[in-house]
């Protein structure tokens, strides 16, 4: 390649699921520019996704004071609806399409209380709090795939469990007291519920 001459290359990155998969995902084409690594492309997006998680954060403290639990997670579904039909176009259908429907309502279900979970407890504890729980998720991950999936977590590993586990603990025990009052339970914990015919 000459000196000063710019080349468009694309890799394909992982373009599918194991063979046997019912669905089909299509190719994801990360795009490198200019002789520009790839790496850098990819912190790019973790940039971005890390921006977007803390502003989900701070905008669910924010609607604690004026929308409930369940109205809040209605808005971040139909933000997720929008964002999945702008896409539609690019993927096409069978990307939406799945043979293990009961699979994905069991998903749901967990995620759904797992992030009714995440919003009270954002109006309970402090965000630092908040997001060192958050930071603890490889550490969970880890524990339950040795004991629902068989899989042997070395010593080394067993170390950094421990040390994510002393982390969150002291980051916890020096994080400041809730600037936000948690709510009421007249007030919250009721109307997060449909009210009664």
């Amino acid at each position: 390649m000459r000196a000063g001459s710019s080349t468009l290359v694309e890799i394909a990155v992982n373009s599918g699921p194991r063979p046997g998969h019912t669905g089909l995902l299509n190719p994801i084409l990360a795009t490198r520019a200019g002789g520009r690594p790839a790496a850098l492309l990819a912190s790019a997006w973790m940039a971005v996704s890390i921006a977007a998680f803390v502003l989900m954060m701070v905008s669910a403290r924010q609607l604690t004071s004026h929308l409930t639990t369940v109205e809040i997670l209605f808005l971040r579904s139909l933000g997720a609806i929008v964002i999945l039909l702008v896409i539609w176009p690019r993927l096409g259908l069978e990307a939406y399409a799945t043979h293990r429907l009961h699979l994905h309502v069991i998903r749901n279900v967990i995620h759904f209380s797992g992030q009714y979970a995440w919003v009270w407890g954002i109006t309970l504890a402090p965000l630092a709090v908040v997001t060192a729980i958050e930071f603890t998720t490889p550490v969970w991950v880890a524990l339950f795939a040795a004991a629902f999936l068989g899989e042997r977590i070395a010593p080394h590993r067993w170390a950094a469990i421990a040390g994510g586990i002393a982390e969150c603990s002291s980051s916890c025990a020096r994080a400041p007291a809730p600037s936000v009052p948690p709510p009421s339970s007249s007030s919250q914990a009721p109307s997060a519920l449909p009210a009664p015919s």
